[in-house]
């Protein structure tokens, strides 16, 4: 039976070229596309302090502080050398969902991020206690936007997080499909820390287990 295109028949080697030419387009030469299931540990960059557990099951990766106060669980996917280089002034976002499940008297701080929380350089969520932030970082200092308010009380929610940077102009910042609000200040810029793919990390203010469930991360840099 002919192979159509457009109603027209086309060979299947023809079609074979297409398709590969496309593939190796985009994910290999102009576009950075990095996605994961967090089906593994390997490569990962794991650092716990005090209480905090970092552990991997079939259906998500747990990141929990356990019941010492200030107690930490973090995660990095940070690739030096990529083709294409990552920068600041390339147009880039994140996507991914989170479960968060806190208990009575609990203070989780998490960071949901696309560079190096820390420093801080880059851009993503953070939730503080019952607040749940975006935030801007460039190196000196950041800017944070609350977006939503969590109910009083423990709570075991779950949330799509994605953020959209626009280079030198805004981040976007949108929570189960829908634009929460963005920051135009505070922005990343040049390259230092745009390596870093992901940074996911939860610490306990209280003494209480403060626990991050997570399954998927997906990340995109434009040419």
């Amino acid at each position: 039976m002919a192979n159509f295109f457009l109603g027209f028949p086309v060979a299947r080697a023809k079609i074979a070229d297409m398709i590969e030419g496309y593939a190796e387009s985009l994910s290999t030469y102009d576009h950075y596309y990095y996605l994961t299931l967090l089906d593994t540990l390997d490569a990962i960059t794991q650092t716990k302090s005090g209480s905090g557990a970092i552990t991997l099951f079939p259906e998500y990766l747990k990141l929990n502080t356990g019941l010492t106060q200030w107690s930490l669980a973090r995660i990095l996917k940070v690739p030096y050398y990529t083709v294409p280089a990552t920068s600041w002034t390339k147009k880039r976002k994140f996507h991914t969902k989170i479960k968060l499940e806190t208990t009575t008297g609990g203070k989780p701080l998490v960071r949901i991020y696309c560079g190096n929380s820390d420093s801080p350089m880059g851009f993503g969520f953070v939730v503080d206690d019952h607040g749940i932030y975006g935030r801007t970082g460039n190196g000196s200092s950041a800017d944070v936007l609350l977006l939503e308010t969590i109910p009083a009380g423990p709570y075991s929610i779950i949330r799509d997080l994605e953020a959209v940077f626009w280079p030198g102009t805004k981040v976007e910042y949108f929570i189960d499909g829908v634009k929460k609000g963005q920051i135009t200040t505070k922005l990343p810029s040049g390259t230092s820390s745009s390596e870093y793919v992901y940074w996911i990390q939860i610490q306990n203010q209280a003494a209480k287990d403060d626990t991050l469930l997570i399954s998927h991360w997906k990340f995109y840099q434009e040419p």
